[in-house]
Protein backbone atom coordinates (compact mmCIF):
# COMPACT_ATOMS: atom_id res chain seq x y z
CA UNK A 1 0.00 0.00 0.00
CA UNK A 2 1.16 3.38 -1.37
CA UNK A 3 0.65 6.55 1.04
CA UNK A 4 -0.24 9.39 -0.54
CA UNK A 5 0.96 11.55 3.09
CA UNK A 6 4.87 12.17 2.67
CA UNK A 7 6.54 13.40 5.57
CA UNK A 8 6.12 11.73 8.92
CA UNK A 9 8.32 12.05 12.79
CA UNK A 10 9.21 9.13 14.28
CA UNK A 11 10.20 9.51 17.89
CA UNK A 12 11.76 6.96 19.91
CA UNK A 13 12.76 5.18 16.75
CA UNK A 14 16.19 4.05 16.95
CA UNK A 15 15.07 0.10 17.74
CA UNK A 16 11.79 -1.76 18.24
CA UNK A 17 8.38 -0.62 17.04
CA UNK A 18 9.28 2.70 16.30
CA UNK A 19 12.54 1.40 14.17
CA UNK A 20 9.91 -0.87 12.37
CA UNK A 21 7.21 1.70 11.94
CA UNK A 22 10.07 3.94 10.01
CA UNK A 23 10.82 0.94 8.04
CA UNK A 24 7.48 0.54 7.40
CA UNK A 25 6.51 4.35 6.34
CA UNK A 26 9.96 4.66 4.39
CA UNK A 27 9.24 1.20 2.34
CA UNK A 28 5.57 3.15 1.44
CA UNK A 29 7.14 6.23 0.01
CA UNK A 30 7.02 8.08 3.19
CA UNK A 31 9.68 10.78 3.70
CA UNK A 32 10.61 10.06 7.67
CA UNK A 33 12.24 11.86 10.44
CA UNK A 34 13.76 8.97 12.66
CA UNK A 35 14.31 10.79 16.10
CA UNK A 36 16.29 9.36 19.24
CA UNK A 37 17.84 10.97 22.32
CA UNK A 38 20.89 8.93 21.29
CA UNK A 39 22.91 9.97 18.78
CA UNK A 40 25.22 7.00 17.88
CA UNK A 41 22.42 4.82 17.90
CA UNK A 42 20.03 6.76 15.93
CA UNK A 43 22.58 7.76 12.82
CA UNK A 44 23.30 3.31 13.30
CA UNK A 45 19.74 3.33 12.92
CA UNK A 46 19.54 5.54 9.80
CA UNK A 47 21.80 3.44 8.05
CA UNK A 48 20.93 0.17 8.68
CA UNK A 49 17.79 1.43 6.80
CA UNK A 50 19.59 3.15 3.89
CA UNK A 51 21.43 -0.10 3.67
CA UNK A 52 18.50 -2.00 2.95
CA UNK A 53 16.88 0.72 0.22
CA UNK A 54 14.89 3.20 2.66
CA UNK A 55 16.64 6.39 1.41
CA UNK A 56 14.15 8.72 2.64
CA UNK A 57 14.83 8.40 6.21
CA UNK A 58 16.88 11.23 8.03
CA UNK A 59 18.06 11.50 11.53
CA UNK A 60 17.81 14.09 13.92
CA UNK A 61 18.38 14.17 17.53
CA UNK A 62 15.67 14.61 20.05
CA UNK A 63 15.09 14.20 23.71
CA UNK A 64 11.40 14.56 24.63
CA UNK A 65 11.90 15.65 28.11
CA UNK A 66 14.46 18.74 26.65
CA UNK A 67 12.51 21.82 25.40
CA UNK A 68 15.58 23.04 23.63
CA UNK A 69 15.69 19.55 21.50
CA UNK A 70 11.85 19.72 21.46
CA UNK A 71 12.29 23.09 19.85
CA UNK A 72 14.70 22.23 17.23
CA UNK A 73 13.00 19.10 16.08
CA UNK A 74 9.55 21.86 15.51
CA UNK A 75 12.33 23.94 13.66
CA UNK A 76 13.50 21.39 11.61
CA UNK A 77 10.07 20.19 10.55
CA UNK A 78 9.10 23.46 9.70
CA UNK A 79 12.02 24.28 7.53
CA UNK A 80 12.99 21.05 5.91
CA UNK A 81 9.40 19.53 5.54
CA UNK A 82 7.20 22.36 5.86
CA UNK A 83 4.48 20.68 6.95
CA UNK A 84 4.01 17.25 9.12
CA UNK A 85 1.38 14.40 7.77
CA UNK A 86 2.17 11.34 10.27
CA UNK A 87 3.70 12.18 14.28
CA UNK A 88 4.52 8.72 15.95
CA UNK A 89 5.18 9.81 19.09
CA UNK A 90 6.73 6.05 20.16
CA UNK A 91 9.38 8.28 22.66
CA UNK A 92 8.84 6.01 25.83
CA UNK A 93 10.33 6.76 29.19
CA UNK A 94 10.13 3.50 30.74
CA UNK A 95 10.92 1.32 34.47
CA UNK A 96 8.70 3.16 36.40
CA UNK A 97 5.68 2.67 38.22
CA UNK A 98 2.99 5.64 37.54
CA UNK A 99 1.45 4.87 40.65
CA UNK A 100 1.59 6.92 44.25
CA UNK A 101 4.07 9.76 44.53
CA UNK A 102 6.47 8.71 41.91
CA UNK A 103 6.74 12.39 40.44
CA UNK A 104 9.88 12.20 38.29
CA UNK A 105 7.97 9.26 36.45
CA UNK A 106 4.81 11.29 35.91
CA UNK A 107 6.27 14.56 35.46
CA UNK A 108 8.50 12.63 32.24
CA UNK A 109 5.79 10.47 30.93
CA UNK A 110 3.73 13.96 30.65
CA UNK A 111 6.91 15.68 28.81
CA UNK A 112 6.80 12.92 26.19
CA UNK A 113 3.04 13.65 25.11
CA UNK A 114 3.65 17.62 25.58
CA UNK A 115 6.64 17.00 23.26
CA UNK A 116 4.06 15.41 20.16
CA UNK A 117 2.23 17.87 20.83
CA UNK A 118 4.37 20.75 20.23
CA UNK A 119 5.88 18.73 17.30
CA UNK A 120 2.82 18.28 15.47
CA UNK A 121 0.72 21.27 16.38
CA UNK A 122 2.41 23.91 14.20
CA UNK A 123 2.12 22.02 10.86
CA UNK A 124 -1.00 20.63 11.70
CA UNK A 125 -2.52 23.65 12.19
CA UNK A 126 -1.05 24.83 8.39
CA UNK A 127 -1.95 21.60 6.97
CA UNK A 128 -5.66 22.16 8.15
CA UNK A 129 -5.76 26.08 6.75
CA UNK A 130 -4.56 24.57 3.21
CA UNK A 131 -7.81 21.98 3.05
Amino acid sequence: MKFLIRHAVVTGANKGIGFEIVRQLASNGVTVALTSRDEKRGLAAVEKLKNSGCDNVIFHLLDVTDPASVDSVVHFVSSQFGKLDILVNNAGIGGFNMEGDNFVGIFEDRLTKKAGLRISLPTFCQTQKQL
